[in-house]
């Protein structure tokens, strides 16, 4: 078992866990062809969506653009959108996330038919843990808000990444922030500071979280981050 935040991932856990998850998945014709399409030797971009809090304001009109910048560059580049994961024993969303996933999922499905080459974009959301964290084990760079969405490939790629925060999060000491020292073998994040901010949603009265600013990022500063980041990979 793992404790989400909890220890230090060691490099054997992390490849017992990728064999755990390798089971899981051994069956499943979908999830097969979506790994055959990231180990298929391209470069893998991964992009983490977020609704609701810590998100990206205009972060569908913003991937678009840095998707087609990707694909207008890089003839061989799979991207990835992350949005919801399931559980390996969970079949459906549970009811509390139905609203978030159903937005994400939208989102994810617009992005797809807006870019140049549809069929290189692998949707995620909705699919299980197991078969995430082995589509992260491929992934060569990466881009998501700070948040659970981030160590969930932060922890298991050894590729750069670049993680987007609110002011309040970057004047805290690097170190402590989430996703930076969890996992052995996994790169410093690089962080980009939000344009503006704008506060996010509560779940409840009683929610005391904070950091939950909605951000306004400028998706040039993006494009130019991973053209210099992939251009040693593939």
């Amino acid at each position: 078992m793992l404790t989400v935040g909890g220890y230090f991932i060691s490099q054997p856990l992390q490849d017992r866990i990728a064999r755990v998850c390798a089971s899981h998945v051994q069956t499943n014709t979908a999830a097969i062809t979506r790994l055959a399409k990231v180990q298929g030797g391209g470069r893998v971009v991964w992009f983490g969506l977020r609704a609701g809090d810590k998100s990206w304001l205009g972060q569908e009109t913003g991937l678009i653009e840095v998707i087609r910048f990707l694909q207008a560059e890089f003839d061989d580049v799979v991207c990835v959108l992350d949005a919801f994961s399931l559980s390996a024993n969970q079949p459906s969303v549970p009811p509390v996330w139905r609203n978030a996933f159903t937005r994400l999922d939208g989102m994810c499905a617009r992005i797809i038919v807006a870019v140049s080459k549809p069929s290189d974009v692998l949707n995620l959301s909705g699919v299980s843990l197991p078969e995430t964290i082995l589509i992260a084990r491929e992934t060569d760079a990466y881009v998501t808000p700070l948040g659970t969405t981030q160590p969930k490939v932060g922890w298991f790629t050894k590729g750069p990444e670049l993680v987007y925060i609110s002011s309040a999060v970057a004047q805290l000491d690097v170190m402590r922030r989430p996703g930076t020292w969890e996992s052995e073998g996994i790169m410093l994040p690089e962080f980009l500071v939000a344009e503006r901010e704008f506060a996010g949603e509560k779940r409840d009265v009683d929610d005391r979280q904070a950091h939950l600013f909605d951000m306004e990022l400028d998706a040039s500063k993006i494009c130019h981050w991973l053209k210099e980041r992939l251009y040693g990979a593939g």
